[in-house]
């Protein structure tokens, strides 16, 4: 990531689980999305900055073959600005 102003980025994953649709905490006895959010804090203004992050670190993340939602914010909410070059996915050896 690259940015000028934010001091804090987050990063959620979400995986809509086996039945490949969004079905959340609701009664329809499907609920089987998972979910896990980084924080990177005090990051680095003006240069990019690489981060890997093996997929057996999202913990909270039950399955990872139904992938469907990728979320980031930044702060500070509503005025800082950050690019992103390039998303890899890999499974440690």
């Amino acid at each position: 990531i690259w940015t000028a102003d934010a001091t804090t980025f987050r990063l959620k994953m979400v995986d809509f689980g086996p039945t490949g649709g969004y079905s959340g905490s609701g009664g329809d006895g499907q609920a089987d999305d998972s979910e896990h959010e980084m924080t990177f804090s005090s990051l680095t203004q003006g240069s990019w900055i690489s981060y890997d992050i093996p997929l057996s670190s999202l913990t909270g993340l039950t399955n990872t073959s139904k992938m469907a939602q990728y979320i980031i914010s930044a702060a500070p909410a509503g005025s800082g600005t950050v690019f992103i070059d390039n998303f890899y996915f890999y499974a440690a050896p």
